[in-house]
């Protein structure tokens, strides 16, 4: 719209100025013609000047910018009214004055034109005021001050009139012609805008119905599918109204319940009576409280033509769902075949978990692509568990497992599921609850295997095998045991027989021939074999029968200054071969609870060791003191000796009668070996424990605790 406006102005400023070109071109030939006659005036000076403008804006007038143009008019005409005002007179000069006050109208807008006639109206009035006032006295007579004030009254009425009526005929024709072009516009751009709208949706027609025509192709192309996916279906696809009946049925109704399609539609009641009347009203149940649109799964019976019980499945969806009908479609599968293998499954899984529980057996069920594992109630109850207090997950197994027993349990098992063995069967100890470990004998097989022949289940039992392990355990023990006790004997007997053969075939040899001396001497040393057998023997029966649980065991309140006086009453006269000393702090009356032969063997032991290994003239320390142990009070007893010591080395084998121990006195005394395996048989009988503290050159203190008198 606004360049439309601008086309005109500038359209109409243009003809003006070829006008004005026109117009004054005779004037200014005759302004030269009256130079030539009378000469030179400052009036054509200005007029020269203003010409020459004029014929500038005709030149460049598609140059000049309209606004620049338009006040350049203005402004020419203005001054060439006033020039001549000043130096022809009145005259009709002003209408210079008015055709500028007219284009200042016309092509300047409303504020512009009343700016540019104020200013032309100022400088028009300050003129003729000058004139009037007769300060300027024009050298040319063309009028007379004489016209009076009359005159200048009438032209300056007449420049308001005149402009007047330019300023409001124009400028009621200006904003009427820029309304109607301002219409025009905006219904140009309407119609603009109603094509582009118009373009567009039909464009958008044209894509819907492209979108059309394809979804049509696909609707068609899916009802094909459809009709053929029904057609070899091998389920029954139906579609049923509770109160019309039967409106749709696969050819599959042929097969599995031996009703044709025609013979179900249109029919609730022959539909009804081939359900199981208890199914029926939890079928009728299930589709009151079924969501539109939401799949349902229903197993029930379901009566064929012949007259055979079936099972199915139904997948059904509600339709429509109205207070007097709803409309259901799904589809029917025959699942007799897996009904009876899941009952017979059923039936075989109890029998087995009746076996296993009867048999205390522990169940587990490995997930072994999930670490979910079922744990049964034996296998939890088997560690001290309740049901609910182990996770059914393999870590729960995992964990319990004995940290010596990991390593082994897991190569075993890595083995198995990586085909290397045969079967999976372990032996390992599992933490129960009360923080005690059983053992356990673990048993397993893989049941299925993923397609790459990773496994993914893998069954197996746990059984409780503690009492055969710890009796295994001991059996082997009693055997290991056995073995050094016939080593023992072997070895411990064949010397003193061997001696006691020679010197006896000495005798029965050479006796006739031997003196008296000789004699004594050979039958001594036969003597002393015998006796020496003798002790062994003893030595053997007395730990054997420690070891079988055979020898009595009657604990009694001991005074044991009482028992130490007869210990030491029978030992005395070894002690004082090497006059060792005895130093005895046994406060008095101390009374121990133990039985009295045990503890009598026990000191009789330790004491007759310390002589043994005591140089001459050394000194036993004999003492007891009173400790206390989870809130029971024991009399700890030591035996100190000044002797030679015990190296290193045989610190850990004094104890074990399958060691056989046994060392010289200092003296040359010999030993049985047996004496420190008896007393720990004997202390460990009590409750109590036997230790002792040594060096090589140092000296050895033996310590044993026995139950303080109750």
């Amino acid at each position: 719209m606004y360049r439309e406006i601008q086309s005109i102005r500038n359209r109409i400023t243009d003809r003006i100025i070829v006008i004005t070109v026109v117009f004054l071109s005779p004037a200014f030939i005759a302004s030269i013609a009256r130079w030539l006659e009378i000469g030179w005036l400052n009036i054509y000076i200005i007029q020269t000047f203003l010409y020459v403008l004029v014929i500038g804006l005709f030149i460049f007038r598609n140059k000049i910018a309209t606004k620049i143009k338009v006040y350049a008019l203005v402004l020419i005409f203005t001054f060439l009214g006033i020039s001549s005002l000043w130096y022809l007179g009145f005259s009709s000069i002003h209408y210079f004055v008015i055709v500028a006050i007219a284009l200042a109208s016309v092509l300047a807008e409303r504020r512009m034109a009343y700016f540019l006639i104020g200013v032309i109206s100022v400088f028009y009035l300050a003129i003729g005021i000058l004139y009037m006032l007769d300060l300027h006295n024009p050298t040319t007579d063309l009028n007379n001050f004489s016209h009076s004030i009359l005159q200048w009254s009438s032209i300056i009425l007449s420049l308001i009139a005149f402009a007047a009526i330019f300023i409001d005929g124009f400028g009621e024709l200006y904003h009427v012609l820029v309304s109607s072009l301002h219409e025009k516009d905006i219904v140009q751009k309407t119609l603009e805008k109603q094509n582009t709208e118009l373009e567009r949706a039909k464009v958008e027609l044209g894509e819907t119905i492209g979108r059309q025509n394809a979804l049509n192709l696909k609707l068609q192309l899916s009802e094909e599918k459809y009709r053929t996916l029904i057609k070899f279906s091998p389920d029954i696809v139906y579609r049923f109204s509770t109160k019309n009946g039967g409106l749709f049925f696969s050819e599959r109704t042929i097969d599995i319940l031996g009703y044709s399609p025609d013979e179900l539609l249109n029919d609730s009641k022959l539909w009804n009576s081939i359900f199981d009347q208890d199914d029926l009203q939890l079928y009728k149940s299930s589709l009151k409280i079924a969501k539109l649109n939401q799949k349902n799964i229903q197993e029930y019976r379901m009566k064929t033509k012949s007259g055979n019980w079936i099972w199915v499945k139904d997948t059904f969806f509600i339709m429509k769902h109205n207070i007097d009908d709803i409309v259901v479609q799904g589809h029917i599968s025959d699942i007799t075949a897996q009904k009876k293998f899941e009952s017979e499954l059923h039936e075989s899984e109890v029998r087995w978990h009746y076996s296993v529980d009867a048999s205390n057996l522990g169940l587990w069920d490995w997930d072994v692509s999930t670490n979910q594992v079922f744990f049964s109630k034996q296998w939890k109850r088997m560690l001290g568990y309740d049901e609910n207090e182990i996770k059914n997950h393999y870590k729960e197994w995992e964990k319990r497992i004995h940290p010596e027993d990991v390593s082994m349990v897991f190569n075993k098992l890595n083995k198995y599921l990586e085909g290397e063995s045969d079967t999976y069967y372990c032996e390992h100890r599992m933490l129960c609850k009360d923080g005690r470990y059983k053992w356990i004998l673990d048993r397993g097989k893989i049941l299925t295997y993923a397609e790459d022949g990773s496994p993914l289940r893998m069954i197996g039992t746990h059984a409780d095998i503690t009492e055969q392990k710890l009796t295994e355990i001991e059996l082997r023990k009693s055997n290991a045991t056995k073995d050094k006790f016939f080593s023992i004997i072997a070895h411990d007997l064949k010397s003193p027989f061997n001696s006691i053969m020679g010197l006896s075939e000495i005798l029965h040899d050479n006796f006739d021939n031997l003196d008296e001396k000789t004699k004594k001497k050979f039958i001594a040393g036969v003597h002393s074999g015998i006796i020496k057998t003798f002790e062994l023997l003893e030595d053997l029966l007395l730990w054997s029968r420690a070891q079988r649980n055979t020898l009595d065991f009657f604990p009694n309140n001991l005074d044991l200054n009482k028992t130490m006086e007869e210990i030491l009453s029978v030992l005395q006269v070894a002690a004082e071969k090497k006059s060792v000393n005895f130093e005895i702090s046994i406060p008095e009356g101390t009374e121990v609870y133990a039985d009295k032969f045990m503890l009598s063997s026990v000191l009789r032991n330790l004491i007759s060791n310390a002589i043994k290994f005591t140089p001459q003239d050394g000194s036993i320390a004999i003492a007891v003191e009173t400790i206390e142990h989870d809130k029971q009070k024991f009399s700890r007893i030591s035996v100190k000796d000044t002797g030679v010591g015990i190296l290193k080395e045989n610190h850990f084998k004094i104890f074990d009668i399958g060691q056989n121990i046994s060392t010289t006195g200092t003296n040359d005394e010999k030993g049985t070996g047996m004496g420190l395996p008896i007393c720990y048989e004997f202390i460990t009988r009590h409750g109590g424990n036997i230790w002792f503290d040594s060096a090589p050159g140092e000296g050895s203190t033996f310590y044993f605790t026995l139950p303080q008198a109750n």
